[in-house]
């Protein structure tokens, strides 16, 4: 349990935890809001403070190295998340008096290291003072870099792809969380009912571009933390993430297989497009994933499907051969969705990307084969990376002359353009889609 008197101070915790026990950060906030019982505005800030700080890590130590006589990694680790708590309240957060950004990281500081409370505040007012003159770098990939907190590798990646100026725009789109959108579960409610109800909560949504979603305007409070989310009239879903059920297009008929299904959200998408009557199969590489997503379905009141523990990597040769449809949502990189979760930028390398696409090289292969001939797979990744994207789908078709990739161009919805890759496969990119980052391909097995 973390005790903390502010959420700047338990912002801090926060980030100590998140330092020192080399976890995610949404682990290490549900720690510290089961720990606390902050207000909904409190709750807001505080999360504000834990994720902004993350996504712009190398920023904020680029900026606090120009004012400090020492390497921030020296600094105590206290001291050094308060000090890049203020900068990012003092770069990013204009609702923020100087004043107070200053004088409460000055209060902290004396918490943690009362030596170092005068440094902390020379520092931050110095950054005040400057912050509309910093010396950006001048060559283009360390300007990125620095200016919109990425690593290098990352950069170089996206320049051997996109101009500088589009480049740019990515790493902008990227660290701009996509708006909350949530899916109605039609099988319990009605567009109209659900958001009158949601209104007199506080919440307010317009339509999405994908059939059945909303998008979430405002409203201070977590949308989960209702009682239409827990009577299962709704669930939160992504773009990317929705449009994947409705490429693959299943009918009632199908048996549908989703590979790697934890927690569910896919599968009960398919399960609600199919009208609760489908015949699905949901597996995942252990048990308590399985749990997961009976508790998705649970939840929305829909039928369980049938729920199997499986190496997605080595499927059991009793399914070879009998699906119509087989949705892989492979294991990737999730660089596609560093706009929610920006600590995945500081996780992941290149080392891991190319493990990565070995990997779902091996689970394309096994999960082609559980397709009866006629039948289609959706290869679908929340990354836009070559060697797990375009890169997978060459390499399968390369060894597999019975299968051909079907062109997405057609399948597209309304309102979502998305961008065509090699093999008909299709890309959704966040500066260009609004979005998450997210790439598919569709492939039917002709014998």
């Amino acid at each position: 349990m973390i005790l903390a008197a502010n959420p700047r101070h338990a912002a801090v915790s926060t980030l100590l935890n998140y330092e020192k026990n080399k976890s995610y950060l949404n682990l290490e906030l549900k720690k510290v809001f089961s720990g606390n019982d902050f207000s909904p505005r409190d709750k807001a800030f505080l999360t504000e403070l834990v994720y902004g700080v993350v996504r712009y890590k190398l920023t904020l130590d680029w900026v606090l190295s120009l004012f400090l006589k020492k390497e921030v990694s020296r600094l105590h680790p206290a001291i050094r998340q308060i000090l890049r708590s203020g900068c990012y309240q003092l770069l990013y957060l204009d609702r923020v008096p100087t004043a107070a950004a200053c004088n409460e990281s000055v209060k902290l500081a004396k918490r943690y290291q009362p030596s170092a409370a005068g440094m902390a505040n020379a520092v931050l007012r110095n950054i005040a003072r400057r912050k509309g003159k910093l010396p950006w770098p001048g060559n283009k990939r360390d300007y990125l870099s620095v200016k919109y907190s990425y690593p290098k590798w990352l950069i170089d990646r996206w320049l051997e792809v996109f101009s500088f100026d589009e480049a740019e725009e990515l790493c902008l789109a990227a660290n701009k969380p996509p708006v909350l959108t949530i899916r109605i579960n039609t099988l319990k409610t009605k567009k109209e009912l659900l958001l009158e109800r949601l209104s007199q909560e506080g919440f307010y949504f317009t339509t999405g571009r994908i059939p059945g979603l909303l998008y979430h305007l405002r409203g201070r409070r977590d949308v989960t933390n209702t009682s239409a989310y827990r009577e299962g009239l709704f669930t939160v879903q992504g773009e990317g993430s929705a449009l994947a059920s409705h490429l693959l297009n299943p009918r009632r008929q199908d048996l549908v297989v989703d590979l790697c299904s934890a927690p569910g959200g896919k599968a009960t998408h398919i399960a609600q497009l199919l009208g609760g009557e489908g015949n699905i199969i949901a597996g995942d590489i252990h048990h308590h994933r399985l749990e997961l997503i009976a508790a998705t379905f649970k939840r929305l009141g829909l039928p369980l499907p049938e729920l199997r523990v499986w190496d997605a990597a080595d499927m059991p040769a009793a399914f070879l051969g009998r699906a119509d449809k087989v949705l892989l949502d492979a294991p990737c990189s999730g660089l596609g969705v560093i706009g929610r979760k920006p600590d995945l930028k500081w996780h992941k390398h290149d080392e891991s990307i190319a493990l990565l696409s070995a990997l779902q090289k091996r689970i394309l292969a096994q999960g082609s084969r559980l397709l009866k001939q006629g039948g289609n797979l959706l290869y679908c990744v929340c990354t836009n990376e070559k060697e797990e994207t375009e890169e997978v789908i060459d390499d399968f078709l390369s060894k597999n002359s019975g299968f051909a990739a079907i062109d997405l161009r057609d399948r597209m919805l309304p309102g979502i353009r998305g961008t065509a890759g090699k093999s008909g496969g299709m890309h959704l990119y966040p500066h260009r889609d609004g979005s998450d980052g997210f790439f598919y391909a569709l492939l039917v097995r002709n014998c």
